[in-house]
Formats: C-alpha cells, sequence, structure tokens
C-alpha cells in the first residue's frame, strides 16, 4: 500500500522544520512516489495521522535524480552516516484558484531607491502586461526588498502560490525571494518563500509552498526581496500569481537509510528510503493500492 492523494506533484527535504532551503525533486514517476509504514498495521486505514516514534519506508522516483555527487541521493546518505534527521513533505498541487496579482499594473506600494518599477506590455505571459522590476542604479542594489504591492487576500485554503518569473541572469534558489504580509510594504512577513533556480532570460513557472497558510487570512502586501546583490541594469519579471489548491503531507525527524536504484532505460531512477522516527502531521491521508 501506497499512502498518496493521486500522485505527488514534488517532494522536497531539509533539515529544518520550517522548509528554509529544501532540496527539490520533481519530475516523479507518481504512482511510484510514496511512502508506506514499516509494518502492516500501520496502514492508516482509519484517515488518522500516525504517532511519532513509527517507521516507514520511502520511494521517491524520479526523472532527475542520480547519485552523482552533491545530489539529493548523495545528500541523504551523508545524513544516513552522521545519523542527522531531515523533514520531508510530499506535495500535490491540484489547481490555480484564486488570483492573487495579475500584474497588470507597475507594484507601486513601496519600490526601491535604486530600482524602477513599471507595467512591461512587451514581455508578459499572461493578461496585456508584467511587473518589471530594473535596477538603475550604477552601483546595482544589495540585499534587500526590492518592491511591494498592495493586495487584499485570503489564502487560508491555498497550499502553494504559483507565478511566472524571470530574471536576466541566472539564479540561484533563495536568491530571490516572495514575501506575503498582513502589514504595509511586508515589514514583517508571514511568509518568506525561496524562489527557485531560475535560468536568466528564461520564463518559469514556480510554485512555493505556504507554511502556514492558516496565518493568511488577512493579507494586505506582496513583495520582491533580493538576497544577494544585483547589477546595474539587472530586471526581473513577475506575472500572474495564483493561490494553488492541493495537499502537503509532512513527515518529520526522518532519519534516512538510503538505497539507490538505477532503472534499466536510465530514466526515473529511485531513492528509497527505510526512516525512523516519523510523525505525520496531514490529518486525512488516503489509502491506495497500486
Amino acid at each position: 500500500m501506497l499512502i498518496i492523494k493521486g500522485g505527488y506533484s514534488f517532494v522536497e527535504f531539509d533539515t529544518v522544520s520550517a522548509f528554509t532551503n529544501p532540496i527539490r525533486i520533481d519530475k516523479l514517476l507518481k504512482a511510484s512516489t510514496g511512502f508506506v509504514p514499516k509494518t502492516l498495521t500501520e496502514d492508516f486505514a482509519d484517515g488518522k495521522p500516525g504517532s511519532a516514534g513509527k517507521s516507514l519506508e520511502m520511494t521517491i522516483r524520479s526523472a532527475n535524480i542520480d547519485a552523482s555527487a552533491g545530489s539529493a541521493y548523495d545528500l541523504l546518505k551523508t545524513a544516513e552516516n552522521a545519523r542527522t534527521p531531515y523533514f520531508f513533505r510530499f506535495v500535490k498541487l491540484l489547481g490555480e484558484s484564486l488570483l492573487i496579482e495579475d500584474c497588470e499594473n507597475a507594484w507601486n506600494e513601496s519600490v526601491n531607491a535604486n530600482c524602477i518599477s513599471s507595467a512591461d506590455s512587451v514581455l508578459f505571459q499572461a493578461g496585456t502586461k508584467s511587473e518589471k522590476l530594473l535596477v538603475n542604479n550604477v552601483a546595482g542594489v544589495g540585499a534587500a526588498g526590492l518592491v511591494t504591492q498592495i493586495i487584499a487576500k485570503n489564502l487560508t485554503g491555498m497550499k502553494a502560490i504559483a507565478l511566472w518569473i524571470q530574471a536576466t541572469s541566472n539564479k540561484n534558489r533563495g536568491d530571490l525571494e516572495i514575501d506575503l504580509d498582513d502589514t504595509a510594504a511586508c515589514a514583517s512577513p508571514l511568509e518568506r518563500l525561496p524562489v527557485p533556480a531560475l535560468t536568466g532570460g528564461v520564463w518559469s513557472r514556480v510554485n512555493l509552498v505556504l507554511s502556514n497558510p492558516a496565518a493568511l487570512g488577512t493579507l494586505i502586501s506582496i513583495g520582491l526581496k533580493t538576497t544577494v546583490a544585483l547589477a546595474q541594469n539587472e530586471i526581473i519579471h513577475l506575472d500572474d500569481i495564483q493561490g494553488v489548491t492541493g495537499y502537503v503531507t509532512v513527515l518529520t525527524n526522518v532519519i534516512p537509510k538510503v538505497v539507490f536504484e538505477l532503472n534499466e532505460a536510465g530514466k526515473h531512477n529511485a531513492i528509497k528510503i527505510t526512516g525512523e522516527g516519523f510523525s505525520d502531521t496531514e490529518a486525512n491521508l488516503l489509502t491506495t493500492n497500486f
């Protein structure tokens, strides 16, 4: 039996429960990615969350994993040798159901003094315009908030946000960040959502998992932040920001024992994990046979 909700969209793991800098595994073979209790009596058929201290077997089968140095497998194998616990979240995204910001007008709630915010009618992905943020200071701009926009949204029913984003140059995960707040100009963000790695000059549709949707009932501000220095003439575009429904199942404090399985065709390799000490936080798990 796999505990699964119709196939996961991606899996992330991190050493902290806040998932501040998670490693993401996507391109999943969805019917073969999931986790099972280690004993038959722990099948969660009653739909209730498991208690802490149980064991599990986890399979993550993906077209973009391998056993190379620095890979997801390599990181987990290092954790196994050091007996370092990890946090895993299995994410199933269902659909974009709430428009947060259409980016048809220039963001203007607050704009960094070293930047210019405008609506771009040439480069966009939805509607007729996108938000364009240009670094116009000759010295560039250091790690700082770049621009915010007023919104009035309730995201308590969402699991993630989706947006189109493009940057002039390549970006590592977390170089850019989307903030959400119930105070003006994202002064004290309720959510700090690191943007995945970007290829310069290429639009990417990214999904950012919310840490605590229950706290996002009265949002009034959304913002873009950089955590690294940006050079003069760097441009970042944003478009079509939506709330996404779905499921997020979190496994906490898993001490992994990892096996790498190479697929014969060289595709959809698998990381197989025997874990200790997990507890599940999703109360309405479904159990499905494949």
